[in-house]
């Protein structure tokens, strides 16, 4: 039983020194969206994907900027007001997935 409960609190310890050194864009993601849109934007079981290409969707920042604070009234999507530097990094997360490097 012992060896358990300390792997288990290695575990946890572990789990959370990492999730401490993620990305503040990555948190806010994860934290507002990803539950609906999927971890890495491609969509999931209650919000499609973020992704440009099946619906060849291209968002400015601007445009991504009002989506997020107003959401999609009446289509299931909250909105947030964020301030202004988590916006940022969420646009900063956004935009990496949208248009990977490379």
């Amino acid at each position: 039983m012992h060896f358990w409960t300390r792997s288990l609190n290695i575990f946890f310890v572990v789990a959370v020194g990492a999730s401490g050194q993620t990305d503040p864009g990555v948190r806010e993601f994860e934290a507002r969206c990803a539950f609906c849109h999927g971890g890495d934007g491609a969509g999931g079981e209650r919000g499609p994907s973020s992704l440009p290409g099946r619906r060849g969707r291209q968002r400015s920042e601007a445009d991504w900027r009002d989506l997020i604070r107003k959401g999609i009234p009446g289509g299931g999507m909250p909105g947030y007001e964020l301030d202004d530097g988590a916006m940022r990094a969420l646009l900063g997360f956004i935009q990496s997935i949208v248009s990977p490097a490379g």
